[in-house]
């Protein structure tokens, strides 16, 4: 009786950590919603559907996210996925058919064992689960109170996916293509945001402890969870989700210095976005931002004795300047 209720026990903690990790509701709504779509006669049917069965039934991270793109932007958001499913079935079908590995024993494994992996490394390190969600296009990830919503259409422009329908889209499969990977490897870009979760301070608390350059803020931030996810799988995700792939990474090594230069010497704060999170007539290749706050973070860690503390400054910055400076990048 004992090893059964032993067995019984390990059976629900390790049922209650993947709901704790990983959420994926939002997918299976997403799927009943998509698989009614051809009965709808109407356009209020199928709003009706995009209503019922993926709005109503959302997972609250998944409600928050609607809340706050429909106060943003003054739309209702039903209406939105009306236009975005007429304009790209097919693409949202690829989507849907590579959502399917988070029903793998092995993807929950990976998530639950990167959780594991970073909390190793960072005991302080902040944890809310990861809600794996299809959006509107417009969103790979946001920090909510619930958790971390994660919209998989941003990610899922791979070879894996159909995108007749966007070849004409006035640059937005670029945009896409820039951002997706391999989702089997969303564990490390899990982790990568899950390291934003531990950097974001309430805006009060930063500006009472912000010390530097403000365009070190950025180069940090995204520097830093680029660097410490590829510390958590062992220097194997530097090309990779969250970061940068192979292209970015060469033509970022063959112009480092060219492009640290340009971006100390950065006037024009409306360019930092260049730099990280779009595409850009600065460079050939985005993610330049990325490269060097990951440059800049991997050589504090490797100059620094006890590298334990180094995780720990470079996750809660606060004087930026000291970090650049001290990285002798």
């Amino acid at each position: 009786m004992k090893i059964v209720l032993l067995t019984f026990f390990t059976l629900f903690v390790i049922q209650l950590s993947q709901a704790q990790n990983l959420i994926t509701t939002d997918l299976d709504n997403f799927g009943e919603m998509y698989g009614q779509l051809p009965k709808a006669k109407t356009t209020e049917d199928t709003l009706n559907l995009i209503r019922a069965n993926l709005l109503a039934k959302g997972s609250a991270t998944f409600q928050e996210y609607i809340r706050l793109k429909e106060s943003l932007n003054n739309y209702k958001i039903e209406e939105v996925f009306l236009n975005r499913l007429r304009l790209y079935p097919k693409y949202y079908a690829s989507v849907l058919r590579q959502s399917e590995v988070f029903k793998s024993k092995e993807m929950i494994q990976r998530i639950n064992a990167a959780y594991g992996k970073l909390l190793k490394i960072y005991p302080e390190a902040k944890i809310k689960p990861n809600v794996i969600c299809i959006g509107i296009m417009d969103d790979g990830g946001k920090s909510f109170e619930s958790g971390q919503y994660v919209g998989l259409e941003l990610f899922t422009c791979n070879s894996f996916a159909d995108t007749t329908e966007l070849i004409n889209s006035n640059g937005f499969i670029d945009y896409l293509k820039a951002g997706s990977f391999d989702i089997r490897r969303m564990d490390e870009l899990i982790v990568h945001e899950l390291v934003h979760l531990s950097q974001f301070k309430g805006n009060d608390e930063f500006l009472k402890t912000f010390k530097g350059t403000i365009q070190y803020i950025p180069l940090l931030g995204e520097g830093g969870a680029a660097f410490i996810a590829d510390l958590v799988f062992d220097f194997k995700a530097t090309i990779g989700p969250g970061t940068f792939n192979a292209i970015q990474y060469k033509y970022c090594e063959e112009n480092k210095v060219r492009l640290w230069q340009d971006y100390k010497n950065l006037t024009d704060m409306s360019k930092i976005s260049d730099y990280f999170y779009k595409n850009t007539h600065l460079y050939p290749v985005r993610s330049v931002g990325y490269y060097l706050g990951y440059q800049i973070c991997k050589q504090y860690y490797e100059k620094a004795k006890n590298k334990r503390k180094a995780i720990k400054e470079i996750i809660e910055v606060t004087d930026y300047d000291k970090l650049v400076t001290e990285s002798a990048f």
